[in-house]
């Protein structure tokens, strides 16, 4: 796996390519949700290189006055995977009692999702909706 920078529309989109096709993208990778329901999804502010690997940043601002740092560092692990570490501060609270952020990433090969191999630490626990439908989608068990 090769990692791509490239334009997007009001900010700079990280392009994951597999002997040189794209096969994900993310244009707008930053998605912040406080409790009181407010969301703001956008592109990273800026996208560096290390070596191999690119970092995303952004700063959001949510109505209610949060403001979250964002950090991702994507890096190709071998010539099929890639891992994305993410960093995150929060340096003003709102007036929400809560907040949580998602890392929005697009496919752009022609692969069944079910080929896909996810694995999504941290996203096991307390508000797990992750399909939106106010429901916990997943739950611990031994």
């Amino acid at each position: 796996m090769e990692l791509d920078v490239t334009k997007s529309a009001g900010g700079t989109a990280v392009l994951v390519k597999l002997g040189g096709d794209v096969v994900a993208r993310a244009d707008a990778p930053v998605r912040v949700e406080t409790t009181d329901g407010s969301v703001v999804t956008r592109p990273y502010d800026d996208v560096t290189r290390e070596g191999d690997a690119v970092v995303g940043r952004a700063t959001v601002t949510m109505p209610d006055g949060t403001v979250v740092e964002i950090a991702d560092r994507w890096a190709p692990t071998d010539e099929r995977a890639v891992t994305v570490a993410r960093s995150f501060a929060v340096r003003a609270g709102g007036t929400s009692a809560g907040v949580r952020w998602d890392l929005l990433v697009s496919s752009a090969a022609e692969v069944p999702a079910a080929e896909w191999q996810l694995f999504v630490p941290g996203n096991l626990y307390n508000r797990n909706d992750t399909d939106g439908d106010g429901r916990e989608d997943y739950l611990g068990g031994p």
